[in-house]
């Protein structure tokens, strides 16, 4: 399990929502300039994403852990 993935473990529904978007939106720079959200992060708007392929795949494992724990939570629990 990645250490992201780690700290979102036993979140209600809500948090592990708000947190994953944190999370994954702090990857990338630009999309954080798109959204004009980048100052509610504390950074400003003038950083490019990093494309290597080691970034992508962590990123991509990052996103493969969240959606094996989004699938833990029963829908039937959300209001």
């Amino acid at each position: 399990m990645h250490p992201i993935t780690a700290e979102l473990a036993g979140l209600g529904f809500d948090e592990f929502v708000d947190r994953s978007f944190d999370a994954l939106v702090l990857r990338s720079p630009q999309y954080l300039a798109e959204l004009g959200i980048a100052e509610r992060y504390g950074l400003r708007n003038d950083r490019l994403d990093d494309m290597s392929q080691e970034f992508i795949e962590e990123t991509q494992a990052i996103e493969s852990s969240l959606l094996e724990m989004l699938r833990t939570y029963d829908p039937t629990d959300l209001d």
